[in-house]
């Protein structure tokens, strides 16, 4: 072709088919012509940068967003064993910040699907490609893979509810969070949202990568030839002249990283909608068949190999981060590519111009950072109106009486204060439950904890004593034990329970000491009985206590007679009363699902029915009156730690002193009130 090619109808690509035809019919793909056009056909091909897409900006918000990612689950799955008061503060930050981490991410990645859905189908359904080539589509294609493998993390690492297990006054989102059933659930409808929208650039990469090439000899629709391999490789020399584009292991490399990160995303949502289905049935507590408690047995085996796996856990942390660190690299390089190929033909690479989007990139994840610090200074900082309650059990090191008031109706009331409470409840609690005993006797006093030797002895009204351990205050509860000849122990059991009624809306159990007779001697039926009944308090306690020191991630966990009061069970015919109605021979406790179920115990005869005695009639007016004499205790406990906190060990510095003193202490996990 003699004649001069007219350029301007080389300028936009819409279908890759017509677009060579009119190539072929300009240029005729000689070198000559096609140097005159290659401007316009090297934009229509391959772009120049589209900044939205492979900007900066935004490339430094995938490397934050991937960098934030892995670093905060890396630390929470590093500290998660971890015992102590600084470990506790750094898994709950980190919980908080992966948290938000997931809340900003999420968002981020769904605007980033929805742009490349709309750019991807004007591309391959031949509508329009302008300001979207060859390469801004591989960088999309890669970066909508690289935006969702981060939220694998928070998905599979972050339970129901990280917030404090410590705090009572949540965040509007923390209470937005409690409003639903769980929030884990959220983040996995979230996510599946994700993972739909992601389809479209799963199948799109895939035909990308996999499909026919239609460049070559009968390659084209229907056999025929659309462009020669010869002929396309004028094309490229003409617009990368010395540029090296991507080598052949790296055009495989970047295939088998997308669709490696995409089968893992779907394998990883699968595994979780059927595991939170299957947890739903159980918790339910629906109809299971042998298909579903196979699976929940299977569930069962995989979690117990995954929390003992410690290669397991590596490759979990690992895998997405090396296969988003390939695709980084990917775009990165494709990014490269781009800017070189924009310079040779005399244009400027808009990739690197910092614009408004490129700026908001950057700013998306820095509320995270700020997220994790204000979730330091709450837990850092004195909780003033925090309670907990521990009925017959304060693991301590050691106890100083602060002073003593007594309470209208008659209840001792004692304040101590310490520091340095033994949180580790799992291993060493019950071990010193003898050395713990002794030293609440010798050091604060309360001598009705000493096992009475004679029939009348023993607590006959509850006590209740204030402490101060690490600034956060609790109330240990002395109640009266079972087996007294001149009460009933139904009665006991109504005044032990009262106070969960009354105070059980802002306060939490964090244990149970059951002090039993002395030692070497053979137990009654009385004492059989009682420690059946705390068999019966076994499970869930552990998980309690558990949950409240060891893990620090859980919400506070309801006792099983709460779940049964609060369904309007009848109290005495909650498996706690049917413990102390029963015969103290015969009967057993199971635990079946992590609840207590009374039952006959199975011998090699044939066991009696199982017959509890007889409901007692109770006074619905000493039951109120029990609950309002409770809410009076609280109220004068509350008293009773604002005096102690405004007494003169509480005096605070002042100056530049006291900020740099409050500094160290905050840094350091202590307080004022802890130096007094």
């Amino acid at each position: 072709m003699d004649s001069t090619p007219n350029c301007t109808n080389l300028l936009t690509m819409g279908d890759f088919n017509k677009y060579i035809d009119k190539l072929r019919l300009e240029t005729n793909f000689d070198g000559n012509n096609l140097t005159l056009c290659r401007q316009g056909i090297c934009n229509a091909i391959w772009g120049t940068g589209n900044p939205d897409i492979s900007g900066i900006g935004i490339a430094v918000g995938y490397i934050m967003e991937i960098t934030l990612g892995f670093g905060l689950a890396a630390t929470l799955m590093a500290t998660r064993s971890k015992e102590g008061r600084k470990w506790a503060f750094l898994q709950f930050v980190t919980s908080g910040g992966l948290e938000a981490f997931f809340d900003f991410a999420i968002y981020f990645a769904l605007s980033i699907l929805i742009a490349t859905i709309v750019v991807l189908a004007n591309k391959d359904f031949g509508v329009t490609t302008s300001g979207f080539g060859a390469c801004e589509a591989e960088i999309a294609l890669a970066m909508s893979v690289a935006c969702v493998l981060p939220l694998i993390y928070p998905v599979g690492l972050l339970p129901a509810h990280s917030s404090h297990p410590d705090q009572t006054q949540e965040s509007a989102s923390d209470r937005s969070r409690e409003s639903k059933r769980d929030s884990y659930h959220f983040r996995l409808l979230l996510f599946s949202l994700l993972t739909v929208l992601f389809f479209y650039p799963f199948v799109s990469q895939s035909i990308h990568n996999w499909a026919p090439s239609r460049i070559g000899e009968g390659k084209g629709p229907g056999g025929k030839t659309v462009v020669t391999n010869e002929e396309f490789q004028r094309v490229q020399k003409v617009c990368f002249k010395d540029v090296e584009y991507l080598a052949f292991w790296e055009s495989q490399l970047l295939a088998v990283t997308e669709m490696t990160s995409s089968l893992l995303i779907y394998l990883f949502l699968l595994w979780h909608l059927i595991t939170a289905h299957v947890r739903r049935m159980e918790l339910d507590e629906e109809d299971i068949s042998g298909f579903t408690s196979g699976l929940l047995l299977i569930l069962g085996r995989i979690e117990s190999v995954w929390k003992g796996s410690e290669s397991l856990i590596t490759v979990y942390l690992v895998m997405p981060a090396a296969l988003d660190g390939i695709l980084l690299y990917c775009i990165f390089r494709l990014r490269h590519i781009q800017a070189q190929m924009t310079e040779g033909l005399d244009g400027q690479y808009a990739g690197n111009e910092w614009g408004f989007g490129q700026i908001v990139s950057i700013v998306m994840f820095v509320p995270v950072l700020v997220d994790m610090a204000f979730t330091g200074w709450t837990y850092r900082r004195p909780k003033f109106k925090q309670h907990h309650v521990l009925p017959y059990n304060f693991i301590v090191k050691s106890f100083k009486t602060f002073s003593k008031a007594e309470l209208h109706r008659g209840p001792e009331v004692s304040l101590f204060k310490t520091k340095n409470a033994v949180v580790d409840c799992d291993r060493r609690a019950f071990a010193a439950m003898s050395d713990l005993r002794r030293s609440i006797v010798d050091m604060a006093g309360l001598t009705a904890l000493q096992p009475g030797k004679i029939l009348k002895s023993g607590t006959k009204r509850y006590s209740v004593h204030c402490g101060l351990v690490d600034d956060e205050q609790y109330l240990f509860i002395d109640t009266a034990g079972f087996g007294d000849p001149d009460r009933n122990d139904i009665d006991t059991f109504e005044e032990s329970v009262s106070w969960l009624i009354a105070l059980g809306s802002f306060i939490g159990v964090v244990g149970v000491l059951y002090v039993i007779n002395s030692p070497g001697t053979r137990l009654d039926q009385q004492d059989a009985k009682t420690l059946r009944w705390l068999k019966e308090r076994q499970e869930e306690l552990k998980n309690m206590i558990r949950r409240r020191f060891a893990e620090q991630k859980y919400k506070p966990v309801k006792l099983q007679f709460m779940q049964r009061v609060e369904r309007k069970v009848p109290f005495l015919e909650t498996e706690a009363a049917k413990v102390l109605r029963g015969p103290a021979v015969g009967v057993t406790v199971n635990i079946v699902k992590g609840k207590c179920t009374v039952a006959t115990a199975s011998t090699a005869q044939e066991a009696p029915p199982l017959n509890f005695g007889p409901i007692p009639e109770v006074k619905e007016a000493f039951w109120k009156e029990t609950i309002l004499e409770w809410w009076y205790i609280a109220v004068n406990a509350a008293e009773i730690f604002e005096d102690a906190r405004r007494g003169p060990g509480m005096a605070s510095t002042g100056g530049w002193t006291g900020i740099i003193q409050g500094i160290r202490n905050w840094w350091n996990g202590s307080s004022t009130a802890g130096q007094s």
